[in-house]
C-alpha cells in the first residue's frame, strides 16, 4: 500500500510543483466540488513563487460547477455562455497575452486581388 501512496504523491501537482513550474491561470466556480484542490495548488505554487493567476468565485447565485466555462445554458433561440463563462474566457485570454509567448491572433491572411 505504501507503494501505491509513494506514487499518488508524485503524482500531485501541488506536492512536486517547483519554482521552475510555468505561470498558472486558475479558475474554479463557487460550487466546483475541486475548490479546495484548486485553492491549495495556488496556495502551494504562490509559495513557491510561480506567478498564478485566479479567478475564484463566490457567491453568485449561479451556483458554478466543474467546468462552468463551457455552461451554455442561457435560453434559446441563441445560448450563450453564462456571463461568468464570458469573464474567465476573457481572464484566459489576457493570461495568455501577458505570457508574450505565442500570438493569440491569427496572422492576416487576406488574399488581394491583382
Amino acid at each position: 500500500m505504501r507503494a501505491t501512496a509513494d506514487r499518488c504523491i508524485a503524482m500531485s501537482v501541488t506536492d512536486t510543483a517547483t519554482n521552475a513550474f510555468p505561470p498558472t491561470f486558475l479558475s474554479v466556480g463557487d460550487a466546483d466540488p475541486f475548490r479546495p484542490q484548486v485553492t491549495e495548488l495556488a496556495a502551494a505554487l504562490q509559495a513557491r513563487g510561480v506567478p498564478v493567476t485566479t479567478l475564484m468565485w463566490d457567491g453568485t447565485g449561479d451556483k458554478l460547477g466543474h467546468e462552468y466555462h463551457f455552461d451554455f445554458s442561457l435560453p434559446l433561440p441563441v445560448p450563450l455562455p453564462l456571463p461568468q463563462a464570458q469573464t474567465a474566457l476573457q481572464a484566459t485570454l489576457d493570461f495568455l497575452d501577458s505570457l508574450d509567448l505565442l500570438p493569440l491572433r491569427w496572422p492576416d491572411t487576406t488574399i488581394e486581388d491583382s
